[in-house]
């Protein structure tokens, strides 16, 4: 039998709930803030996994008991992003994490709804809910190592401190 951790069966079950729709008792935003080795990357490796496969991870060992508890019948698919700061790299397509968010949530239409302005300067709530829409499911972002990144790309410091600002209170509707 599987077993997951108290923390870890808390937060899959209120992502679960928030992207199946449901708000009350529920975050759109969510920080995890534990020691080294406390479980964050296993959480958000979780997040991700039971996300990008969406009904097809509801026969997973260990799932029934999240869907039981959040009350659904199988896991919502959803559209994932990632952002991994000590990782992240500018490339062509992809030379700020908004552009490179954007393309993982929506592909060419999420780049195209950012506008020209994405390659010099952070969204705005407005740009990042449009963003969303162009997905056409529900949006799960996952961060980690933030400020890896902005330790290593100082000159971006500003702008990536507004896009998360930004894509914070973009993501509470």
């Amino acid at each position: 039998r599987t077993c997951f951790t108290r923390a870890l069966s808390e937060h899959v079950d209120m992502v679960l709930r928030r992207l199946a729709g449901e708000t009350a008792d529920t975050a759109s935003v969510m920080t995890l803030i534990t020691q080294f080795g406390g479980g964050k990357t296993h959480t958000l490796t979780a997040l991700y996994h039971l996300a990008k496969a969406g009904p097809a991870a509801s026969g997973l060992p260990g799932i029934s008991d999240f869907l039981s508890k959040a009350r659904a019948c199988e896991v919502p698919e959803a559209a994932v992003a990632v952002f991994v700061g000590n990782a992240w790299d500018p490339r062509e397509g992809r030379e700020t994490p908004w552009l490179d968010i954007a393309r993982q949530l929506a592909g060419d239409a999420g780049v195209a709804a950012l506008g020209p302005e994405a390659r010099t300067s952070a969204p705005g709530t407005e740009t990042l809910r449009k963003v969303f829409a162009a997905a056409e499911k529900p949006v799960l972002v996952l961060c980690d190592e933030v400020l890896n990144y902005i330790n290593r790309h100082r000159g971006q410091a500003d702008a990536f401190h507004a896009f998360l600002q930004n894509l914070t209170v973009a993501m509470t509707n």
